[in-house]
């Protein structure tokens, strides 16, 4: 488990992220990321990789719906075997849009190890090194933003 100052910093560059999206509110931005720490760390993933995956996916919009059909903020693709047992309406609620993708990523992080980010988002083929350079970079964002409040500091709209 985390910290709670490393928690509590998490969620404050999470929200700052969020920020950066004028479609999002701030109370989702403030359930969004609450959900992303809950739910990393009760799987022991590191809450900024499955925020960045989240930001990457959806830019943390519960209403998102990919032109495949996968749905919420971790963009998760409904009706499969094995799919989480979560409905369309379910993935509206960022909290259960959270978790849904965090069940997805355990299942690729236990089935393929250290490829597990690039499963997520190609499925079996493994073999999305743009997406994975993508949450690698947003993970970066974070990591920023996070050391930014624990030193105190207040980044404002577009992270330096």
């Amino acid at each position: 488990m985390y910290s709670s100052l490393t928690s509590s910093a998490f969620l404050l560059a999470c929200i700052a992220l969020a920020q950066t999206s004028p479609k999002l509110d701030p109370v989702t931005s403030h359930q969004v990321c609450s959900a992303v720490e809950l739910f990393a760390e009760t799987q022991q993933f590191k809450p900024e990789v499955i925020g960045a995956m989240a930001w990457v996916e959806s830019r943390f919009n519960p209403q998102a719906i990919s032109r495949s059909g996968a749905h919420g903020v971790m963009q998760v693709i409904l009706g499969r075997r094995w799919s989480p047992p979560y409905s369309a309406e379910d993935m509206l609620n960022p909290w259960l849009s959270v978790e849904a993708g965090v069940l997805m990523a355990l299942r690729w992080r236990d089935k393929k190890g250290p490829n597990w980010i690039e499963c997520y988002n190609s499925g079996t083929r493994c073999r999305n090194r743009a997406y994975k350079a993508s949450v690698d970079r947003t993970i970066a964002r974070i990591v920023f933003l996070r050391r930014s409040h624990e030193r105190g500091h207040s980044v404002a709209q577009g992270d330096r």
